[in-house]
């Protein structure tokens, strides 16, 4: 998970809220009256300031994602509900439960348990977990328990489903694009190469890959075992 930078709002949402703030009788349903124009600029920022990939799982976004409010209108007040710090894209579309992400943690986490949810606006959520190679996701440090149910509750490190191909395949396709990402590199040169253009911001188009996090690590463990190697030899 990587934390998203943080932005003025947008322009048109802080005048949508501006808007219901002065609407007699508005009720406490606010994100459901926000007008189309603001919500398609909280879309159009979000998705440049995210990379143009899912604030959870990291999976690129094309068309089906949605506007996810981190802490579930369930639990929050009118003016949470349209707070630009609470929103952000995820995917898929909310007509589809793929078996991870925003669309299983549904109303988690209620007021009393938000201090158990890691945020993609936490500054520190990129130090809170762990990828391993075959696309396993832990929580870094074992007794940090905010990191795990995270993890638990977004189902963000289900193993795949031999009965069932098409579930919890989100840990399968970090696997095989670290993979990809490791077997395409046969120096620490290159390695390093690869690993600078990933932290930088994003590319040409504003997209970051996908799954960036993973694939961070795994270059930052394959250069390590590189540079030892090299190191190694030369005592010989």
């Amino acid at each position: 998970m990587r934390p998203l930078p943080t932005h003025p709002d947008p322009a048109a949402l802080t005048e949508g809220r501006v808007l219901l703030r002065s609407t007699p009788g508005i009720g406490t349903e606010w994100y459901d009256r926000l007008g189309k124009t603001a919500k398609d600029a909280v879309r159009d920022q979000r998705l440049r300031e995210q990379g143009y990939f899912c604030a959870y799982t990291e999976i690129r976004l094309a068309d089906r994602f949605h506007i996810e409010h981190m802490y579930a209108q369930d639990h929050c007040d009118p003016e949470e509900k349209v707070d630009y710090s609470n929103l952000v894209l995820c995917f898929p579309d909310s007509k589809w439960n793929p078996g991870f992400g925003a669309v299983e943690k549904g109303n988690w986490p209620d007021r009393s348990q938000r201090a158990q949810f890691i945020r993609a606006l936490d500054p520190s959520c990129a130090t809170r977990f762990r990828y391993e190679n075959d696309g396993r996701m832990t929580a870094k440090d074992p007794s940090n328990s905010a990191a795990a149910e995270t993890i638990r509750r977004l189902k963000l490190d289900e193993p795949p489903d031999p009965d069932n191909p098409t579930s919890h395949v989100l840990r399968k396709r970090r696997a095989e694009t670290i993979s990809a990402t490791l077997l395409s590199l046969k120096t620490a040169t290159q390695a390093r190469k690869s690993l600078e253009s990933m932290r930088s911001t994003a590319n040409a188009n504003g997209r970051l890959p996908e799954f960036v996090s993973a694939r961070r690590e795994s270059l930052e463990r394959y250069i390590k075992r590189l540079e030892d190697r090299i190191k190694y030899s030369r005592r010989a």
